[in-house]
């Protein structure tokens, strides 16, 4: 099972007037190394916490459709998608038994998209060809724009930003501090 992105975030959560106002910089001789700490710290919480902040669209490659499921139902997988809050499934794809891509009929699958990690139930279960990424979910994720991103997750960025900012280049304190991890443990989604 393998993450792809396909469309980026198009804003951050933290803008660079609410870091700047964290580090007490009120010059703009910084105002690129800054950005590039709020994407930075962007990506770090979204990989700890295994979800997306901002609403981005994902891939989700499966060798098969039994790739990744932590369980069988009496009908088919379950899948999980561990880059959530999902906001929708776009499709799912396939190459079928003759290596030709197909669309996976939305009769066929059943999402629950309120639960952390989501979870996607396949009733019918299509042969796939037997090759590496031979199923395709691709799915939207996130909380929305920046304003929908709880606050605590924005508190933790900036610790972090901060953090960076303050120890640029070294290499004793590349550990974020403990609060970062602290505040973010309340939403971290454990993957299976």
């Amino acid at each position: 099972m393998a993450y792809k992105l396909k469309t980026a975030p198009a804003a951050e959560p933290v803008s660079s007037t609410e870091a700047k106002a964290h580090l007490r910089v009120d010059h703009t001789d910084d105002d690129t190394l800054i950005g590039t700490l709020i994407i930075t710290a962007r990506r770090f919480c979204e990989e700890y916490l295994n979800q997306s902040l901002i609403t981005q669209t994902w891939y989700n490659y499966l060798n098969d459709f039994y790739d990744g499921a932590i369980y069988y139902v009496y009908r088919g997988p379950f899948l999980m998608i561990n880059k959530g809050p999902v906001q929708s499934i776009t499709s799912i794809k396939y190459y079928d038994a003759d290596d030709v891509e197909q669309t996976l009929s939305t009769d066929y699958y059943h999402t629950d998209l309120s639960s952390q990690p989501a979870r996607i139930e396949v009733s019918e279960t299509p042969e796939t060809y037997d090759k590496l990424n031979a199923v395709t979910i691709e799915f939207v994720a996130g909380y929305g724009d920046a304003a929908d991103v709880p606050e605590h997750i924005k508190h933790a960025m900036l610790l972090y930003i901060g953090h960076l900012y303050e120890n640029r280049g070294d290499e004793g304190h590349r550990t974020p501090p403990r609060a970062f991890y602290d505040i973010l443990n309340q939403n971290r989604i454990k993957t299976f």
